[in-house]
């Protein structure tokens, strides 16, 4: 099947608690799994249709913005089950849409941006769309920390081949510990890439990686990583998680 989506995100204008979405869930028919173990987020609440469909829930506390994502075991086989449960989620709570999410960027102030910009990845399809990677790109260099902190979201929500070069020269300017610290672990497990293969030497030649990428999976000691048992809450809660945001 070509063009199958790996996932389906929907980013939430009022977030529901576990339990008002557990509800709807069990209502919908679909079986809870308990809080399964997400590499980057820690345990989440997670149900499953009959279908074939697989549904996680990560609460605000954890990335920003309330999301619900799509996904499934074998996800180019379970399409059509992925769309009918995001469909289900839309009409049953108050959800971004992408060009929502987009206009409402263009119009917010630098206190809200972080959790717009969130939405905004958040809303955007499972391929590269030019408005949201632009709008991510601008923010991993803009001047307040918790909006390039957004930005790393963004690049971890989306995985987009395209924010791959952006990233790195991200990692190599900035200054807050936490975030130089997350955008060299996105580099080396979203991408492959070690970014201290890019710095300059002393002698000022500009140093190409020598190295090739390494295999998904395999990590160096000299990598970094987030935080043990932090995933998002650790590394960029500080950052982010006290912005007020008035939709």
């Amino acid at each position: 099947m070509a063009g199958w989506w790996r996932w389906r995100r929907v980013a939430f204008t009022d977030p529901p608690d576990e339990k008002a979405f557990g509800g709807f869930a069990a209502r919908t028919g679909w079986t809870y799994s308990g809080r399964v173990e997400h590499g980057w987020f820690g345990p989440t609440p997670t149900w499953s249709s009959l279908d074939g469909a697989v549904i996680r829930l990560y609460p605000q506390a954890d990335v920003c913005v309330a999301i619900a994502e799509v996904s499934a075991a074998e996800p180019e086989f379970h399409q059509r089950a992925m769309a009918e449960a995001e469909a289900m989620v839309r009409r049953a709570f108050r959800c971004f849409t992408g060009t929502e999410a987009l206009n409402l960027l263009r119009s917010t102030g630098a206190e809200a941006k972080p959790r717009v910009l969130t939405a905004v990845a958040a809303s955007a399809p499972d391929r590269y769309c030019p408005d949201v990677g632009e709008a991510i790109i601008s923010a991993l260099f803009a001047p307040q920390p918790p909006v390039r902190a957004a930005a790393l979201r963004g690049v971890l929500l989306t995985e987009w081949p395209q924010l791959e070069r952006p990233l790195v020269a991200h990692a190599l300017t900035e200054t807050e510990e936490d975030l130089v610290h997350f955008a060299w672990t996105l580099a080396h497990h979203l991408y492959h890439r070690d970014v201290d293969a890019y710095l300059i030497p002393q002698s000022g030649a500009l140093q190409e990686p020598s190295n090739p990428p390494e295999a998904p999976g395999e990590d160096t000691a000299a990598t970094p990583r987030p935080a043990a048992g932090g995933g998002l809450r650790t590394l960029l809660g500080a950052a982010s998680g006290r912005m007020t945001w008035s939709p």
